[in-house]
Parts: C-alpha cells; structure tokens; sequence
C-alpha cells in the first residue's frame, strides 16, 4: 500500500511522497521510491488508524551525543493512503 509521509513536530509538513513502510515493534521504516530510506522512526507505537490514513508515534534519531549514545527526538508520522 502506498502512503505519503507527514511528519507531525514542530509543525505538519509533508517529508515523502509514495513510499510504503516496513516495521516491527522496534523500528518502522518509510521508504520512497527506488527503495530510500527517507525515515525511520524508533520504538513505535499506533496512536490512530481511520479509512484512509493512521498516526504512529516514536522516537527519531538526531545525532549523537559527545559520548557516542544516539540522541532520540519525540515524532508522530500522519501517514495518508495514495
């Protein structure tokens, strides 16, 4: 199933076009066209499926701390049916 990617915070905007995801309960994955990564979204969970789009929330990677610990920001993904 194809989706376009919303990313929730700051602000709504929209990151990928046609992509679908790939995920377990440790990772989901959004891949665009040619099969790119376009972002991955850590320890996610389901806030909210409807007809034609569903919310999950989680943790993005956004670098790495001086000690070498990957540093992890709080995102929500709107995920909308093509």
């Amino acid at each position: 199933m194809q989706f376009t990617l919303y990313k929730q915070k700051p602000v709504p905007r929209k990151t990928g076009v046609s992509g679908y995801v790939n995920g377990d309960s440790k990772a989901a994955h959004f891949f665009g066209k040619g099969d790119n990564l376009i972002a991955t979204l850590e320890k996610p969970e389901i806030k909210f499926v409807s007809i034609d789009s569903m919310m999950l929330r989680g943790y993005e990677p956004n670098g790495y701390t001086v000690n070498g610990v990957q540093k992890l920001i709080y995102q929500e993904w709107l995920l909308r049916v093509e």
